[in-house]
């Protein structure tokens, strides 16, 4: 069925949260894992829509998790490497109000770029920005160094 109870979730999202499928965060606290260790592991069953801005969450079932699976989600440890490189970089940063957004392009050029995480920080000579990997108008080329133009690559 479709439509939306009040502005939180579709009425189809209640139907499957009724039918013990849930999105990453809530099964995270019901296994008492991390949200990322779900994201990670297991597949989404389906997606639903959600909130007033039609957000598509993930939904997992955790009805019948082997041990197995158990294990390794409360096991999973976070990738914290940190990278830091020169790069020429784009980005979009939005102002405006909600109902009238402006998207305002920015770039620089040759500056040094922390990843860590699923975000890039743009270290800027008067400020930092921070934008996450893969948002949408946001391109990092990397600059490689000239000893390294030599290096194999496999």
């Amino acid at each position: 069925m479709a439509g939306y109870s009040g502005y939180s979730k579709s009425i189809n999202a209640l139907e499957a949260e009724d039918n013990d499928l849930f999105p990453a965060s809530i099964c995270a606290k019901k296994l008492g894992v991390s949200t990322a260790a779900i994201k990670e592991i297991l597949r989404p069953s389906e997606w639903h829509h959600t909130s007033s801005w039609y957000n598509k969450p993930d939904y997992y079932d955790i009805s019948n998790i082997s041990d197995e699976t158990l294990s390794k989600l409360k096991s999973f440890k976070k990738d914290d490497s940190v990278y830091e490189y020169q790069a020429d970089v784009e980005w979009i940063e939005w102002s405006g109000s909600r109902r009238h957004p402006k998207a305002n392009k920015f770039s620089a050029e040759n500056i040094l770029v922390t990843e860590k995480g699923c975000f890039y920080t743009f270290h800027l000579p008067d400020r930092d920005v921070r934008k996450k990997i893969d948002s949408n108008g946001t391109r990092v080329n990397r600059i490689w160094k000239k000893e390294n133009s030599n290096a194999q690559i496999d």
